[in-house]
């Protein structure tokens, strides 16, 4: 994820967790945020969910006693951040005793909900059993939301989410997807996030998956891309200038923290270099290097996108894992500069950007290795880099 807020205007984090993932040359790549699938199970069935849940019970998920082993072995390796995703993790009954294990180890958890099933009840138990964050997702005003989910009714449900883990004192942040039909919402989802008084907007570029975006689907223009990122940011602004301490945060598009810089290069360099150190050293975080993701049979993957997995945390400690330093996939994504191709390749932004979004190139090119389909930025920009800015 790409911190707006506290990249280019300079605000400290909301967040209580502080940690940050540091950039490793070595073979052994410390603890990565991990985002886990519990359950694929999701009492709605969205026609672009990227999982491809439904509200059935699904072959292969993890047992109780196997989720908390997995637990047990992420806690060994050292992991400290863990995203609950889906399906919908509250669809799983046993969701609280994964919760207070986790917290038990050390670990801060956040939890990614559609809203429907975040009761009141359901929000105080998740703050008993140690959960530090929810997460819901909007599509856009009602007709929108309750089209995408179909489902009469789901926008209202979503809110009384939002409204449920407030009170219960969890972090709460609003998911907004880009998409063409979506930009047209966008001062609406930040006049939401202000009435409700959520902590976060993370506003999540498109990827592929499941019944997800597909490459044939409607997908926005890089310069359509731009021209929402400078909006989100004169949002943000606004609602510093009124003294709000909402976050904005995007995600799945490594490239906009080097659009920051080049907006930043020419008024203000020195901050735009201090972006580009804490990039280099801190984020955003790759698939297989500060990231992994674990599916809700056990088995661990570069990141939530990719399709093949890297083995099984229920059958081998996942640090042996992730690790292995003779898995060939893991190889290419470490040293992914000596394996790029295409203009990812040739970037002068490559050790900021950390290479795009590998799973993407994958769905898109059939080669993980081949440029980021999604990036925006120009040829002259990622060969120039801030010299030609």
């Amino acid at each position: 994820m790409i911190n707006l807020t506290r990249l280019y205007f300079g605000q400290p984090s909301v967040e209580k967790w502080t940690g940050g993932f540091r950039r490793s040359r070595s073979r052994l790549f410390g603890s990565p945020l991990i985002v886990w699938s519990p359950t694929r199970r999701c009492n709605y069935s969205c026609a672009r969910c990227l999982s491809g849940s439904e509200d059935q019970v699904f072959a292969g998920e993890l047992s109780t006693r196997d989720a908390l082993g997995l637990l047990d072995g992420l806690g060994e390796a050292g992991v400290t951040h863990l995203r609950l995703w889906g399906g919908e993790p509250l669809a799983r009954p046993d969701l609280d005793i994964l919760i207070r294990r986790a917290v038990e180890l050390g670990i801060r958890v956040g939890v990614d909900s559609n809203g429907a099933l975040l009761t009141p009840e359901r929000a105080q138990a998740l703050r008993e059993a140690g959960a530090a964050s929810v997460s819901v997702r909007l599509e856009g005003r009602k007709a929108l939301h309750d089209a995408r989910r179909g489902v009469p009714g789901a926008f209202e449900a979503a809110l009384h989410g939002i409204r449920a883990a407030k009170k219960a004192g969890l972090e709460v942040a609003i998911r907004f997807g880009l998409d063409p039909d979506s930009a047209q919402e966008l001062n609406w989802v930040f006049e939401v996030a202000d009435r409700e008084g959520v902590q976060r907007i993370r506003f999540c570029h498109p990827v592929y998956g499941g019944r997800g975006w597909s490459p044939e689907g409607p997908r926005l223009s890089p310069e359509e891309t731009r021209v929402l990122l400078i909006q989100i940011l004169h949002k943000a602004r606004e609602l510093l200038s009124r003294g709000r301490s909402i976050e904005v945060l995007t995600d799945n598009q490594p490239a906009d923290g080097p659009y920051l810089m080049l907006k930043l290069a020419k008024n203000h360099p020195d901050r735009a270099g201090e972006i580009g150190d804490w990039l280099c050293e801190h984020g955003p975080a790759r698939a297989g290097v500060e990231m992994a993701y674990i599916d809700p049979a056990g088995n661990v993957h570069p990141d939530p996108y990719w399709r093949s997995p890297l083995g099984n945390a229920v059958r081998e400690p996942f640090s042996r894992i992730w690790e292995d330093g003779n898995n060939r996939v893991l190889q290419f994504l470490r040293d992914g500069s000596v394996f790029l191709k295409g203009r990812c390749a040739a970037c002068a932004f490559l050790r900021e950007c950390g290479g795009g979004l590998r799973s993407r190139a994958l769905a898109l090119r059939g080669d993980p290795m081949d440029e980021d389909p999604e990036c925006y930025l120009s040829d002259e920009e990622i060969r120039w880099g801030l010299v030609g800015a």
